[in-house]
């Protein structure tokens, strides 16, 4: 089994390489790996994975540059422990980049052992569970999502319609009084999964609908034979996740190209 900062780290990556199933999407992979959206589409645009050479990363750098500052390269990019070279956060601050991890407010990754999950019923009160099958289903789900974790309409049913036919991921709605009100997905890759996309419209939050679509989303994993769960947490969500027997292995790191650099 690999370690939990691998596990944590690949599940990141795979989540961002699911975005290029979209039709509206572009991935880039070569020793920066990168999504964003086509020309006049909506999407999230990021660097995903950093594998730079220490003999070299001053002069790729430069060869980056023109790209970045052209919006052809996204300017956020997502250092992980397996970023490359150590000293990577560095070299990018020396041409421009800022951003660093905010210690008064963690986004750890963080992952759990199967083994020690205790969970095997989280339904509160009136909240039922649905997984998503159907295009119908799935466009409320994405609206739950745009609505509840992004505030803005990043994803769309039309353009995301192969998520539902792509076997690792598996999407979950959370209903109350027959109302759509919380959403999660898994994306499982042999023995390990990462969680995705938790969110609870505003007017539902602290209901324990984010516990319950938790709980039986990692039912549903260990039963497929998933030995490792893991996610990127924000600061609301740690003790969440920590009261399920999620462990932090380490704090996401943000960096970016400023765009009033870039116009420059």
């Amino acid at each position: 089994m690999k370690d939990k900062v691998t596990c944590i780290t690949q599940g990141m990556e795979l989540y961002f390489r699911t975005f290029a199933l979209a039709d509206t999407m572009c991935l880039h992979e070569t020793d920066t790996s990168w999504i964003r959206p086509k020309a006049n589409a909506a999407g999230p645009s990021v660097v995903f994975r950093v594998s730079l050479d220490e003999k070299t990363i001053e002069d790729r750098l430069k060869e980056l540059l023109p790209d970045l500052k052209a919006g052809v390269i996204p300017s956020f990019w997502v250092i992980s422990p397996l970023s490359t070279p150590p000293n990577v956060v560095d070299h990018l601050r020396s041409v421009g980049f800022v951003g660093e991890t905010d210690a008064s407010h963690p986004e750890p990754g963080m992952a759990l052992d199967m083994d020690e999950f205790r969970f095997e019923s989280g339904t509160g009160a009136g909240i039922e569970i649905r997984k998503v099958e159907s295009l119908a289903e799935f466009a409320v789900w994405v609206d739950v999502v745009n609505e509840a974790l992004h505030g803005w309409d990043m994803l769309s049913a039309e353009h995301y319609a192969a998520w539902l036919h792509h076997a690792p991921l598996v999407f979950y709605l959370g209903y109350r009084d027959r109302m759509p009100m919380a959403t999660l997905a898994t994306i499982q890759d042999g023995e390990t999964a990462s969680v995705e996309f938790v969110s609870t419209l505003p007017e539902y939050r602290r209901q324990g609908a984010a516990t319950a679509l938790c709980i039986e989303a990692i039912r549903d994993l260990r039963l497929k034979g998933a030995k490792i769960a893991t996610l990127r947490s924000n600061t609301e969500a740690i003790s969440l996740y920590a009261r399920l027997g999620f462990k932090p292995y380490y704090e996401q790191l943000l960096v970016s190209y400023p765009m009033d650099r870039a116009a420059k």
